[in-house]
C-alpha cells in the first residue's frame, strides 16, 4: 500500500477521534424551558450510585434520571427515597447532543422534579 494512502488514513482517523472525544466532553446544556421535555412516571427508587450524584429510577423506565452532585445541593437521598418512592412524579429532563459515552441517552440529566405536593428540586433558569 502506498504511503500516501497510509498517511491520509492515519489523518482521517486522528479526525474521527478527535471529534468523538470532544462529543463525548461536550457538557450538558444549561437548564432553560426551551431545552427541557417532560417526563411522568411513578418512582421505583432514588440512590446515589457515586460521585454524590442522585439518581431516579421510574417504573417501567431504563432511563437514569440524574441530578449531577445532588448531595452536594443538600439533597437527603434517604429521605427524598421515602418521600418519593411510590409517588407519581413530573421530572423537566435537559435535552442533550449525542455523545459516544450515552449514545441511547439512558442518562438524563433533571432540571426540575415535582410531586403532587408541588416543586420538589429545581436549576431551572428562566428563558
Amino acid at each position: 500500500m502506498p504511503r500516501s494512502i497510509l498517511t491520509k488514513a492515519g489523518i482521517a482517523l486522528g479526525v474521527v477521534l478527535a471529534a468523538l472525544v470532544v462529543m463525548a466532553l461536550t457538557p450538558v446544556p444549561r437548564a432553560t424551558p426551551e431545552r427541557c421535555y417532560t417526563v411522568t412516571g411513578r418512582v421505583a427508587s432514588v440512590t446515589t450510585p457515586c460521585c454524590l450524584d442522585v439518581s431516579i429510577w421510574l417504573e417501567g423506565d431504563t432511563h437514569c434520571y440524574h441530578i449531577n452532585r445532588g448531595v452536594e445541593q443538600g439533597i437527603d437521598v434517604a429521605a427524598w427515597h421515602q418521600r418519593l418512592a411510590g409517588k407519581d412524579v413530573q421530572l423537566k429532563v435537559i435535552r442533550r447532543n449525542w455523545s459516544p459515552l450515552d449514545r441511547n441517552h439512558e442518562l438524563a440529566p433533571v432540571a426540575e422534579l415535582s410531586d403532587a405536593d408541588g416543586l420538589v428540586f429545581t436549576v431551572m433558569e428562566k428563558s
